[in-house]
């Protein structure tokens, strides 16, 4: 590759991948999943009842679907399907000092089962984690920004029963947990960035064969793939067939059912493995480009739009007005400027938007939602819809307000 032409040849272990193959693969690995999440939800748009489930549950889907395929390839390559594209594998770490190239080695060099194990949690499973730990984060940021001014239950001296301490336990367990994830959750997200760099400067000085903490812990190596990892595969339903016929056994039914299903799956399953390093570049550059494709169609929407006028949207809607249907059906049709907050009735700071799709001063609307009471509250202040991301608290006797989405103009 290119960027042998600036290192020294002498120094270089021709085995061993370089930095920037591995960086190259972490990057088209992270790529590949919004891409396709991209692709769904252009097209949920389109097929909304036959997508929409699908895209909500895309990133369990996902990783059920990728955990499916990674550990195919890990099992059979040691490598996984970014890894396999690029042409190299992890081996034992333990095992691949001092021996030589050849089939026995290299066979003992394979990742153990909890090897594979670790490297699909390293190759899928971290991933998932993050993002779902990450999306927690950012849903505690209002609880801990906007001041609650909780009451303190253990003061009230009312319903001071056992089930109702334990209640208040639970729920002071529950508040130092997210108190504690809260505030140090970016600090150990950074710590463990700062080792997996510190890891890769010693990879890149040739101190170490991994590059994440998890492949340190376990012992796991990378390496180039060889013509006897080809071989391996390619001999690999050959090798059955030779062991069967050796030990001279009469065939039966059963076997040779199964050697005829094997007959017929493994020309099927040979075509997937040629056609995967050709249908890997091709959907990434179809991925990217129908992005790009749809972001250039929306850019001519919104210049095309420009000069119409932007609908008008209701006010909000008194609280007593919403209690009569033909009367909040009247008022919901009054008009009102959309750049201003129907709360505070003051250009709108900080947008939010609730289910129903109204948009307001973040503070207002959390601060709204959270002081209502418990038989009028959990409603859009326009509509009067119930709202599924409220719920009413016994213990602090204030409403939960969960789904609040922050704008970004």
């Amino acid at each position: 590759m290119d960027f042998y032409s600036s290192l020294n040849s002498n120094q270089l272990d021709l085995k061993k991948p370089t930095i920037f193959e591995l960086a190259l693969c972490s990057q088209i690995d992270n790529l590949l999943t919004p891409s396709v999440r991209f692709l769904l939800a252009h097209y949920t748009h389109r097929y909304p009842r036959l997508l929409i489930r699908i895209l909500n549950n895309f990133d369990e889907l996902n990783l059920i679907v990728r955990s499916f395929i990674e550990y195919q390839y890990l099992k059979s390559w040691n490598s996984t399907f970014i890894e396999k594209f690029y042409g190299i594998k992890r081996t034992n770490k333990l095992l691949t000092n001092d021996l030589d190239d050849t089939t026995k080695t290299t066979n003992l060099k394979r990742l153990k089962p909890f090897q594979i194990f670790i490297s699909l949690i390293d190759s899928v499973g971290i991933s998932y984690i993050d993002n779902k730990l990450q999306l927690y984060h950012d849903k505690l940021v209002p609880e801990f920004l906007i001041n609650s001014n909780v009451t303190d239950i253990s003061e009230k001296p009312e319903n001071q029963n056992i089930s109702f301490k334990v209640l208040c336990f639970i729920n002071q367990v529950k508040k130092l947990i997210k108190t504690l994830f809260f505030k140090y959750y970016p600090t150990a997200k950074l710590i463990m960035k700062l080792m997996t760099l510190m890891l890769n400067i010693l990879y890149i000085a040739d101190k170490t064969s991994s590059t994440t903490i998890i492949q340190w812990l376990s012992n796991i190596a990378y390496e180039r793939i060889t013509s006897i990892d080809h071989h391996r595969i390619d001999s690999g339903s050959s090798s059955e067939t030779i062991q069967l016929e050796s030990l001279n056994v009469p065939p039966t039914l059963t076997s040779v059912i199964v050697s005829n299903l094997k007959s017929m799956v493994t020309p099927i399953r040979k075509i997937a493995w040629t056609t995967t390093d050709t249908i890997l570049p091709i959907s990434i550059f179809t991925l990217k480009f129908l992005e790009w494709y749809n972001s250039q169609n929306n850019l001519l929407k919104n210049d095309d739009n420009s000069h119409q006028d932007i609908p008008i949207v209701p006010s909000i809607v008194p609280l007593d007005i919403l209690q009569d249907e033909e009367e909040r059906a009247k008022y919901i049709t009054s008009t009102s400027d959309e750049s201003v907050c129907r709360i505070c009735n003051d250009t709108i700071h900080n947008p939010a938007v609730i289910e129903t799709g109204y948009v307001f001063c973040y503070k207002c609307i959390y601060e709204y939602l959270r002081d209502q009471q418990k038989d009028k509250g959990g409603r859009c202040p326009v509509s009067g819809r119930k709202l599924f991301g409220c719920s009413w608290n016994e213990l602090t006797e204030e409403w939960d307000v969960k789904e609040i989405r922050k704008l970004i103009i």
